[in-house]
């Protein structure tokens, strides 16, 4: 049996799993738009050379002395490889959402990132893509940054139920229970499958302390 990891916290989740038992996650799930068929080429294309630059990188750094750490290297890319890779970004909007999402499930945080704010340059009102750029910033810690690409997503659509959902993960990882079962509970008044109801309850739980 293959194992799939969580795009969210990278914990094993096994096949036929919904959710991550770790984080709460729905797997495989984003909400985002069809992918038009003219830009998957491109995008596999664009996408399997952004991920053999940072594998090429990783080979050269394996290969050299060890280095104090930076801020800047500890959240992800130097400035000067990121400033190549936006150099190579697509210009149009569906290639930048197709190519962030395929960069998201490759764990590739910092990368998706820039894919999903070029696109947002050029439709801000993608409400998918707020809830995917806040996906990757929970990702990479900066939670206070989730929190504001998930409630700028509930003001273009208040119902959007991903991200009510991750906001609750987002304060249960700050240690603010209260807030996170409050956004879970909201939930629960919607029409809900029934795992993902089931599933609810189990995080209001935990997160109460039952």
């Amino acid at each position: 049996m293959s194992e799939r990891r969580c795009s969210h916290c990278g914990k094993p989740v096994p096949d036929g799993d919904k959710y991550c038992s770790d984080c709460g996650f729905q797997v495989g799930k984003r909400g985002v738009g069809r992918i038009l068929f003219d830009h998957i080429i491109v995008v596999v294309i664009l996408v399997l050379v952004a991920l053999a630059y940072v594998g090429y990188n990783t080979v050269i750094a394996d290969r050299t002395p060890p280095v104090k750490k930076t801020e800047t290297q500890s959240h992800g890319m130097p400035p000067i490889e990121m400033d190549q890779f936006l150099a190579s970004l697509p210009t149009d909007y569906s290639s930048l959402v197709s190519m962030g999402n395929a960069l998201m499930d490759q764990g590739q945080y910092q990368m998706a990132v820039a894919c999903y704010n070029r696109a947002l340059e050029q439709d801000s009102s993608a409400t998918d893509v707020w809830v995917d750029l806040g996906t990757c910033e929970h990702a990479m810690g900066h939670n206070e940054s989730a929190i504001g690409d998930f409630k700028r997503a509930l003001e273009l659509d208040p119902n959007h139920q991903i991200a009510r959902f991750n906001l609750g993960i987002v304060y249960y990882t700050l240690g603010d229970d209260s807030l996170a079962v409050q956004w879970w509970q909201s939930l629960l008044a919607d029409s809900l499958e029934p795992e993902m109801r089931q599933h609810l309850e189990e995080l209001i739980r935990q997160a109460q302390g039952g």
